[in-house]
């Protein structure tokens, strides 16, 4: 294999980016986790040239996530309350009365839900979707959502949901109650754990360094080694 060095080198240097993240402070960390997906889904999909769309691709292609096809049942109901909600669309209506119903059954504030409780595989609304619905609803299905999360991390520092590590010890999204300032609201607000972060970033490094492997093809090629900083 010609590119085995290249393949080693790339997941080394992986490992120990990972490695780092763990071992810091739990925001920083994040930080890089979320910025090591990114980066190596790079070497999955060099020639899907979006941002968006390369993120989404690895994660539902190379990370092994089985909440991949799934849609946050409270963003769901939070986008199709928009404005700018397709409400005259086929299929429309039906979606929202489900999503409607379904958040009447959500436990009430006071605990931790996990996503897997609560949350609709695609397969449970494929009734009501058609390609501008499904295409609508895409930025609340959990690998779009992640890629939010990515972008308000890294370019804002900021997660949004205000969650913290409540110490899980699981790799799954739940959502927690937050109170607002006046002390009467309450909103549930989903929360992506480390463990999550780190879980999907050694699943789909290996997956791919299987392929990379397979193929012989070197991961660095993927990124540009030159002297000019401006694309």
């Amino acid at each position: 294999m010609v590119n085995g060095p290249a393949i080693n080198h790339f997941f080394t240097v992986t490992a120990a980016a990972q490695a780092e993240a763990e071992s810091a402070k739990p925001f920083h960390g994040r930080v890089i986790l979320l910025a090591l997906l990114d980066a190596i889904s790079h070497a999955a999909h060099p020639s899907i040239s979006g941002n968006r769309a390369r993120f989404v691709a690895f994660i539902d292609e190379y990370c092994q996530w089985l909440l991949s096809a799934s849609y946050s049942l409270r963003q769901l109901a939070l986008i199709l309350s928009e404005p700018s909600a397709p409400s005259s669309s086929p299929g429309f209506q039906g979606l929202h009365g489900e999503v409607a119903s379904r958040m009447q059954t959500f436990p009430a504030p006071g605990k931790l839900v996990f996503a897997n409780e609560v949350d609709p595989p695609s397969h449970e609304l494929k009734s009501f979707l058609t390609p501008q619905l499904a295409k609508y609803i895409e930025p609340v299905r959990y690998p779009s959502l992640l890629w939010s999360l990515r972008n308000s991390a890294i370019h804002e520092l900021r997660e949004p949901g205000a969650g913290f590590d409540f110490e899980l010890k699981q790799p799954s999204p739940c959502y927690h109650t937050l109170t607002h300032n006046n002390l009467v609201t309450q909103t549930w607000e989903l929360y992506f754990p480390t463990e999550l972060l780190s879980s999907l970033l050694s699943n789909g490094a290996a997956n791919l360094r299987q392929r990379l492997e397979r193929d012989d093809v070197d991961p660095w090629a993927a990124f540009p080694f030159d002297p000019r900083w401006y694309r």
